[in-house]
């Protein structure tokens, strides 16, 4: 639901990364909180050290005992998503609720979903919404963008543009994407391609495919004019150092859009951004290092700049940190490590992920052999198509007894609600087509979830004055 730490550190040598893990051990022996939720998030993430989520709980209760907010808010994510043994729905309504108390917006934001949803909690929408404010106006950007597909369903589009704005200001992919539909299409707001195509590129950038398929259908629609404005927008806040700005910026000239293809100023505008602490753009710019894009090619570098966004919790950066360990790629070679990169990643409910982990333990390469498990990573991956994962649950299935192959089809239903919060849709062919129906009618494409359909005015009249009246 959230990333347990937000502190990316330089990349360190393995012996420096070693001493440096045991000083914070001495913190966080001596009742250090904050070093005792850091430990925990290496434990966690399998980070400076061996994956042990067991320790990982234990510094985070500690932490948590000791008034660390953030502690609890990691509890809580540990419990919903399930460690061993399945999702714990009840305990992560309990550690979520205290560190609300605590002021850990996040934890506000999973809550109002849970109540949405009767996920350990009775189904309660007005107490989903009140949660769900109070962690928008608290500025956290997952509120903030369901807020905005709640205002639009409710056809309040002035607000849901400003949710949706102030979600995607803080990098929130759903709302970038779902601004460009309602740019589009003048959803509320001046009909406006600029706009349209600039959060479309935004969400694509931040790896949306809705936003990239969009993005696709509305380029033959985007004026020259257009062109030539998003451009002279990118430039000006490019140069007035805006890191977006400059990720966009790179992005255009990389594909050519509004400017003549150029891979050298992109790396240039991508660079810029990166070195601001700009994650995607350090992802980016670590892709065109690993592929000599624009720049020689260089592994090393291309490593470096993954483990800076890994670090801060960029899924496609930590994709690439176990696709760098298989191939030795900018690091020692150990498809143990690859193997643990892509687990990480693949319960987070990352599809690329999830079936890259599927090969490696149907052959056993870099973990211990396990076609059962195999075969549930590749049914969860091939729900969302990723390439080859259909294949392969046909092949594993009937390698396991027909019990064996009905209990992954169970455990498999029982992970999906737990992997639903981090996990798009299953991106099936039937609901791209009706997508692209509507795209060509110029109606948006903007996903419902259980809150909106509930205080839809075309399902329930009755709603809370909160919702019913407009915010200045």
């Amino acid at each position: 639901m959230d990333r347990a730490f937000s502190g990316a550190p330089e990349f360190l040598p393995p012996a420096r990364e070693r001493a440096a893990r045991r000083a914070l051990v001495k913190r966080a022996e001596a009742g250090d909180a904050a070093a005792q939720l850091r430990l925990g998030y290496l434990g966690d993430e399998g980070l400076g050290g061996p994956l042990d989520r067991s320790a990982a709980a234990a510094w985070y209760r500690r932490s948590a005992e000791g008034g660390n907010g953030r502690a609890a808010l990691c509890l809580g994510r540990m419990s919903y998503f399930g460690q061993d043994g399945g999702p714990d729905y009840l305990e992560a309504a309990r550690w979520y609720r205290l560190a609300a108390e605590r002021g850990e917006s996040a934890a506000l934001a999973n809550l109002g979903y849970m109540y949405a949803h009767g996920l350990g909690v009775a189904c309660d929408y007005g107490l989903s919404l009140r949660c769900l404010l109070r962690a928008a106006q608290l500025g956290d950007s997952k509120a903030q963008s369901n807020l905005g597909l709640l205002y639009f369903h409710r056809h309040e589009f002035s607000e849901s543009v400003r949710w949706h704005r102030a979600a995607a200001e803080q990098g929130n992919g759903p709302s970038m994407c779902n601004l460009g539909h309602i740019y589009s299409v003048g959803a509320g707001v001046p009909r406006d391609l600029f706009e349209a195509a600039k959060w479309y590129i935004l969400g694509a950038l931040y790896r949306k495919e809705q936003a990239s398929d969009n993005l696709a259908a509305l380029i033959g629609r985007v004026s020259d004019a257009d062109w030539a404005k998003l451009t002279r927008w990118c430039r000006r806040s490019a140069a007035a150092g805006k890191p977006r700005a400059q990720l966009l910026l790179g992005a255009l000239y990389h594909e050519g859009l509004g400017v003549p293809k150029d891979d050298e100023a992109a790396v240039k505008w991508l660079r810029l951004a990166a070195l601001r602490g700009n994650t995607k753009s350090q992802w980016r710019l670590g892709y065109m290092y690993y592929n000599g894009i624009g720049v020689p090619r260089d592994y090393d570098e291309a490593f470096r700049l993954y483990w800076q966004a890994a670090w801060k919790n960029d899924t496609h950066s930590q994709i690439m940190i176990g696709e760098s360990y298989l191939h030795g790629h900018g690091v020692r070679r150990s498809i143990g490590e690859a193997a643990k990169w892509f687990r990480r990643v693949a319960e987070r409910g990352s599809p690329p992920a999830q079936s890259r982990l599927a090969a490696l333990l149907e052959s056993g390469r870099g973990t211990r052999r396990n076609l059962r498990e195999a075969a549930l990573w590749s049914l969860l991956s091939s729900a969302q198509d990723a390439p080859g994962s259909r294949e392969r649950w046909d092949r594993l299935s009937r390698l396991l007894t027909p019990a064996e192959a009905d209990g992954v089809r169970r455990e498999a239903v029982m992970r999906w609600p737990a992997l639903a919060w981090k996990t798009p849709v299953p991106a099936l062919r039937r609901l791209l087509a009706a997508a692209n129906e509507k795209i060509a009618a110029g109606r948006p494409v903007l996903k419902e979830n259980a809150l909106t359909r509930f205080w839809s005015p075309t399902v329930r009249s009755d709603a809370p004055a909160e919702l019913a009246q407009k915010k200045s």
